[in-house]
């Protein structure tokens, strides 16, 4: 679905879909919240070291914050920049991981791949305030 939603963006030469990209950033960073928080602060040796993270980075929220308010910021694409290397990384370096993944992972880390440097793009084309 994410995949398909940035194709018709890019044919419709629309930077994103703004309902579409702040809740899944929403969630992405809601889920990222707790991913670190049990990580970090949680003494559960199971979720310690979670390369879940790299693809559900508490930074989302942030993210999901600056999409709504639609005003692009320089900070707000190097943001969206880290956010698809981070979830690349977590993409290609998949079968190397000491922690067992399931699957779906592997499509949803590509997904915010994708649509992160999608939208990292878009916005250095449609920028209207640089800070």
């Amino acid at each position: 679905v994410v995949v398909w939603v940035t194709v018709l963006d890019f044919r419709q030469g629309r930077p994103g879909r703004l309902w579409f990209d702040v809740f899944m950033f929403l969630v992405l960073g809601v889920a990222g919240l707790l991913l670190g928080f049990l990580s970090f602060v949680s003494l559960h040796a199971v979720t310690r070291n979670n390369v879940n993270l790299l693809w559900a980075l508490p930074t989302n929220l942030i993210l999901a914050s600056a999409l709504a308010r639609k005003v692009r910021r320089r900070w707000a694409t190097g943001l969206l920049w880290v956010t698809a290397a981070a979830a690349a990384l977590f993409v290609l370096g998949w079968a190397l991981w000491s922690q067992e993944l399931p699957l779906a992972t592997l499509p949803l880390g590509l997904a915010v791949a994708v649509r992160s440097a999608a939208l990292a793009m878009g916005g250095r084309r449609n920028e209207t305030v640089a800070a």
